[in-house]
């Protein structure tokens, strides 16, 4: 495989990136992943010969055997699930002609017996095709899932389900006023919730403006640039132009050495996006921390003082998902707590609870 030089170097950095590594052992990784020795034997050959055509110039076949082969060698390089790789390669490829993204993987991640990973779990169930496969099987024993026959790919049939859950903005608003400081405008709430369509304001400590808030019922998690449903929902977001905040469903948190920081969704200042936080500052106060350029939260790692704080007894991300799901016995206003809290870990470090 013989990619243009150009490519690969932002290919190289993008990796880096990913797997927080140097960039020179990224290189080097890089040129064995594309069949060669070494980045220099690499390089070599990149001057001496003529690049190979970029994906959107040879056929879909070709192109992706081309794009199976680059993450099947990175998979064996780095010891990766193929799920993993083939994600990395999708962002990072230098045969695409679009700019190399980061995808951030945590190859150092631990996992414990409450940890569910579900790409194991995906790939255990023998991946796409055994996925949909049940689907279809499913609806020939039952006439109410008809509809599932009509489709023809597992994942997009996933990322129909992560917009399909229900949302209550009540329990949201219930969980900002209790557990940050931010200023809730209550005159402009809806109680029933509308995908796209604004659940109540907040008001920004800048300049006392309004803007809205709304809810979506997925959860994207810091460093991946592959999430296209989530892009997709930001789009509709921006053509509505001015500041907003979009809440996820649940939050996802990650452990950096003995804190605990937790995303609960994403600011739009009016030009980009940046990720926000379950702590004190408000969200457009925290894009001005954060930066749009902190894809992962990692670059660089945030200060202590945006990490979870205890509530109730437990870390109030945990009590933010409580609240927002529904675990809450408002006549004796207590919390409902589950017997059992699972971690579903995604490949990021970034992981969220299932009870």
């Amino acid at each position: 495989m013989l990619p243009h030089l150009k490519y690969t170097k932002l290919s190289a950095i993008a990796l880096s990136n990913s797997i927080k590594i140097p960039p020179n052992s990224a290189r080097e990784i890089l040129a064995q992943a594309l069949g060669y020795e070494t980045w220099d034997r690499y390089v070599d050959i990149a001057n001496a010969r003529e690049a190979e055509p970029l994906d959107k110039y040879l056929s879909p076949d070709i192109a992706d055997h081309r794009t199976g082969l680059f993450a099947e060698n990175l998979s064996v390089i780095l010891g990766l699930r193929s799920s993993i790789s083939e994600q990395i390669v999708k962002s990072i490829s230098p045969f695409t002609g679009a700019e190399p993204k980061p995808y951030r993987v945590d190859v150092e991640q631990s996992e414990d017996e409450n940890d569910i990973n579900l790409n194991d779990l995906f790939e255990l169930g023998g991946g796409n095709e055994a996925m949909l496969d049940l689907l279809h099987r499913m609806a020939e024993m039952n006439p109410e899932l008809e509809s599932l026959k009509e489709i023809t790919d597992f994942g997009d049939f996933q990322n129909r389900m992560r917009l399909s859950h229900p949302m209550n903005p009540g329990s949201y608003y219930d969980a900002l006023l209790n557990l940050t400081n931010w200023t809730l405008d209550d005159t402009l709430y809806e109680e029933d919730y509308t995908y796209l369509e604004a659940s109540f304001h907040l008001v920004s400590s800048k300049d006392g403006v309004s803007y809205p808030v709304y809810l979506v019922s997925l959860t994207a998690s810091p460093g991946d640039n592959n999430d296209d449903v989530f892009d997709e929902v930001k789009g509709h977001i921006t053509n509505f132009k001015g500041r907003a905040l979009l809440l996820f469903r649940h939050p996802c948190f990650k452990v950096f050495g003995e804190k605990t920081y937790a995303v609960i969704g994403s600011f739009y200042n009016g030009k980009t996006w940046t990720w926000t936080l379950l702590t004190s500052d408000d969200p457009e106060i925290q894009s001005e921390k954060i930066g749009p350029e902190n894809y992962d939260l990692e670059t660089p790692v945030l200060d202590s003082s945006m990490q979870v704080k205890e509530e109730q007894g437990f870390l109030s991300h945990i009590v933010y998902h409580l609240v927002v799901d529904g675990h809450v016995d408002h006549e004796k206003d207590k919390l409902k707590l589950p017997q059992e809290m699972l971690t579903s870990k995604g490949i990021g470090g970034w992981n969220s609870y299932i009870f």
